[in-house]
């Protein structure tokens, strides 16, 4: 009897020192059993990522251009005599622009024909000269100072004639474009110009612009440049036309552009000429072709300031990889880069860190 409370006694003890440790251990996610603490597993949902065909649609930014331009500088300085059109006045080929004052212009190639005259007059009589200097130093009618300037003097005249004639050319020239008329039908746009307003030479007084139709102006990428041509539906919208959309094709694909891609043009018809020049907008062309893309669930990417992320599994083990993600398609997240078709991700981040042991519970797609 003794020695049944002694054995009974012993049990007791050893169970009271074992069963503390067994207790921690279970509560860390380790076996019943084992005498070291296991890693934690965390229970996750694979998602297998998958690829879907969809239509190819192009969006870019962009700026409205006039299909043609016509501008008016001055060819020289001079004064605005008359200005025919108003800011926005409708212009057509032929119409007078402006007029400028021609008295001083009048003046100035009167002064450099007189200064031409005058130098061909004096090379003549230093030819005289050069052709008799013997003769007239002989006869005491020139010096040997004189004579040895005829060189000098020829050089003088010939470069005043050479200017006079430069003069001359330029005053005739302007004398031409005492009126401008317009070439092109369009919008007159005046540059802060008035009547008897001096102007100098090269200033841009006004232009005549064609807004109709009117042309919408965009970089494309590399890779989109030969869907433009396969092109089903091209909406544009402005933020200056709220609740508005355009209409318009594609008419010209080309002109490489720094940075890779290239420039695209779109022709708007614009007959109430509501579209100005220089109206920033978006564009969104429908095309025929098709692409292949990379969806995932929104609650497998954990969002970084300039990072996104998910979590591959590869094995038993979750591995942070950095993504680009692509445009949205129907709402859903798409993956430019850093997965594969294939490959498997957590379907959702919660209490998932980078090296962490998963056991996958399910698979979806």
């Amino acid at each position: 009897m003794r020695g049944f409370f002694v054995l009974l006694i012993f049990s007791l003890l050893l169970s009271s020192c074992t069963s503390e440790p067994v207790q921690k251990l279970e509560k860390q996610g380790g076996k019943k059993g084992l005498f070291s603490l296991g890693e934690k597993t965390i229970s996750v949902t694979a998602y297998v990522v998958g690829s879907r065909e969809v239509p190819l649609v192009i969006h870019e930014t962009g700026k409205t251009e006039a299909v043609d331009r016509f501008e008016v500088k001055a060819s020289s300085v001079g004064t605005i005599q008359k200005i025919y059109v108003e800011e926005g006045a409708q212009v057509n080929p032929g119409d007078p622009l402006i007029k400028f004052n021609d008295e001083l212009t009048k003046l100035r190639l009167a002064k450099a024909q007189a200064e031409a005259h005058e130098a061909e007059a004096g090379l003549e009589n230093v030819r005289y000269l050069q052709q008799n200097k013997d003769a007239l130093v002989a006869d005491g009618k020139m010096s040997q100072v004189e004579a040895e300037g005829l060189d000098e003097r020829t050089n003088l005249y010939q470069a005043i004639l050479e200017r006079a004639k430069v003069e001359t050319t330029l005053y005739e020239r302007t004398g031409e474009m005492e009126q401008v008329n317009s070439p092109i039908a369009g919008t007159a746009v005046r540059h802060q110009v008035s009547e008897g307003s001096s102007v100098s030479a090269d200033q841009l007084l006004l232009e005549v612009v064609r807004l109709d139709p009117i042309r919408f102006v965009f970089t494309v990428s590399e890779d989109s440049m030969a869907a433009l041509s396969n092109a089903k539906e091209v909406a544009i919208r402005f933020p200056a036309f709220l609740g508005q959309e355009f209409h318009g094709e594609v008419v010209s694909v080309g002109s490489e552009v720094k940075g890779g891609g290239g420039e695209a043009k779109i022709q708007i018809a614009n007959p109430d000429r509501v579209l100005k020049t220089e109206l920033s907008g978006e564009v969104t062309i429908q095309t025929e072709l098709k692409k292949k893309i990379l969806p995932i669930p929104e609650a497998s990417i954990v969002h970084g300031d300039r990072t996104d992320y998910v979590f591959k599994i590869e094995g038993t083990q979750a591995k942070k990889t950095a993504i680009e993600l692509g445009e949205a398609f129907n709402g859903q997240p798409t993956v430019r880069k850093g997965i594969r078709e294939g490959e498997m991700i957590a379907a959702s981040v919660e209490d998932l860190k980078d090296g962490m042991t998963v056991e996958v519970k399910s698979n979806e797609k």
